[in-house]
């Protein structure tokens, strides 16, 4: 799906800009992607916070090259609810920051509509699973 219509790309800001605020006080990461997966009007300050990349390094990049997880790769949770429709939920992968870190993920996605209703691209909304693993590992050496 390829698209250069600029216009497209400026409608999830439109839906996207009343609750900004709120969406730059969450410490879920959330970027949005227009049909190619490009990130395009939205990543919020915990994304960069967790990928260690700002916004305006992550715009217009495609979304693997900012994750650079191997689920991108395999089985991407965006590319499967661009091509099916479908909203993904807690889909476990690991990414890897600016830095190299590697950070555990749950991630989310659903498609982004314009105000006619036509599909523009697709929202993921990733949480941070560093200190959960940890606490896992921990638990299971005192076993």
């Amino acid at each position: 799906m390829t698209t250069n219509n600029h216009q497209k790309r400026e409608a999830p800001v439109q839906e996207l800009s009343p609750c900004r605020s709120g969406d730059e006080s969450m410490t879920d990461g959330i970027f949005t992607v227009d049909l190619d997966r490009r990130i395009n009007t939205f990543f919020n300050r915990a994304a960069e916070e967790i990928t260690d990349f700002s916004f305006a390094e992550a715009a217009g990049q495609f979304c693997f090259d900012i994750l650079r997880s191997s689920t991108c790769q395999i089985q991407c949770p965006l590319e499967r609810t661009l091509q099916t429709g479908e909203s993904v939920y807690n889909h476990s992968a690991v990414i890897i920051t600016r830095k190299g870190k590697e950070i555990p993920v749950s991630v989310s996605t659903a498609l982004t509509r314009d105000r006619l209703g036509k599909v523009t691209g697709a929202v993921e909304i990733f949480r941070d699973l560093s200190v959960v693993e940890t606490l896992r590992k921990t638990i299971a050496v005192f076993r």
